[in-house]
């Protein structure tokens, strides 16, 4: 087990070079989550500036790095009073893996109002306790992530699970880090690749990689993403 905020820890090891262990447990077939992966990079561009919250990211995965070492760079495109743009890359033994465009900001506190706009799908009203507990087939690739969170559907998009898909290409459910992880924009970073792709909610494929993650876009409160 590793918690979230440990397995994303950066060391600086020079201006805009931050030394990373990529841990492990926080893979899917043996090689590391691309949220995993985006969280770091976000954490990156938001260290490297004077905004501390990834609010945006456009990421292309190159190639899938293995657990252990590797470096993360950042490079400050533009900083501005209310946001910056940061190039980030992830490398392992020189071979870069991915790369990234990410914007940072400084986002207002828990007393700034919630506000939802047209944009934001209804919230849902079902039950935390209703969820189904998101399973990998027996034989399927060897996903140790979810020993290290717990991803739980909402009922009415779990028909996917017994091969079942609705056709809307929506799934709903929750994301728990544990008891003592904060869910931060890094975190956000992290969901947005830690659920199922909507995809298996319109046809049941095997697996699917990550070779792209655009535009992920959080709101001020830190209580709503969309991507």
């Amino acid at each position: 087990m590793s918690g979230f905020a440990a397995a994303t820890a950066l060391r600086p090891a020079g201006t805009g070079r931050f030394d990373v262990d990529l841990h492990p447990g926080w893979t899917i077939g043996g090689h590391p989550n691309g949220g995993y992966l985006l969280a770091l990079l976000g954490r990156a561009a938001a260290t490297s500036t004077a905004h501390p919250h990834p609010i945006a990211a456009s990421a292309a995965f190159l190639a899938s790095p293995d657990p252990g070492p590797a470096v993360v760079v950042a490079e400050v495109l533009r900083e501005g009073r209310g946001t910056a743009v940061v190039r980030a890359r992830l490398e392992q033994e020189g071979r870069p893996c991915v790369e990234a465009l990410l914007t940072v900001s400084t986002l207002p506190g828990e007393e700034t109002p919630v506000r939802w706009d047209d944009a934001v799908p209804e919230r849902s009203t079902a039950d935390h306790a209703d969820a189904v507990a998101l399973r990998i087939p027996d034989g399927a690739l060897e996903a140790l992530l979810f020993d290290q969170v717990r991803v739980g559907i909402e009922p009415a998009s779990a028909e996917f699970l017994a091969a079942r898909p609705r056709g809307l290409g929506e799934i709903r459910g929750w994301l728990d880090l544990g008891p003592e992880e904060t869910v931060d924009p890094a975190a956000l970073l992290f969901a947005v690749d830690s659920f199922p792709p909507a995809t298996l909610d319109i046809a049941i494929t095997g697996w699917v990689p990550t070779l792209d993650r655009k535009s992920t876009r959080l709101n001020s409160s830190h209580r709503c993403i969309s991507y």
